[in-house]
């Protein structure tokens, strides 16, 4: 199903809320977002509508299954941007950080994909015997940056 940038916004911040509050209300995602409670609400209702999140008014509000695959594509999707201007173009973690948000909005899934093989082949990540992680950058074992390991290194 089709989202618009807007819905995926709201998607993508209430994955990252979760990850960061036990419980999120329309409160949360408004001070997040920037924006007022009744854009959040109509937002909420048509992604319950949609089948991405639970949401009842003055409930918590969660993602589904689906609306967590969709939020983890949109976060994937950011990762693999920031860690090609950082990791391979040598941009700064803030201005990368700034740039991908943009960029992700954007992006088709076809220069994703080229994107992706491109950042896998070059980091050679696929040969990595480290536990790698596209959301960080760094291995989630020893923790180094993916560019201070080589194909085949382990931890």
């Amino acid at each position: 199903m089709e989202l618009t940038k807007s819905l995926e916004e709201y998607i993508s911040t209430i994955y990252i809320l979760e990850k960061t509050n036990k419980k999120i209300r329309v409160t949360d995602i408004a001070t997040k977002m920037l924006i007022t409670k009744p854009s959040v609400n109509r937002a909420l209702k048509n992604l319950r509508e949609k089948g991405y999140v639970n949401f009842e008014p003055y409930t918590d509000i969660t993602l589904t299954d689906e609306g967590r695959e969709v939020a983890q594509e949109i976060s994937k999707k950011y990762d693999i941007v920031k860690i090609f201007l950082t990791e391979i173009l040598g941009v700064s973690q803030k201005t990368a950080e700034i740039d991908s948000l943009k960029i992700k909005a954007v992006i088709s899934e076809e220069t994703e994909q080229k994107l992706q093989e491109f950042m896998t082949k070059e980091l050679k990540i696929d040969e990595l015997k480290c536990n790698h992680s596209w959301e960080n950058s760094r291995c989630r074992v020893c923790k180094r940056p993916l560019k201070n390991l080589k194909g085949g290194q382990t931890c």
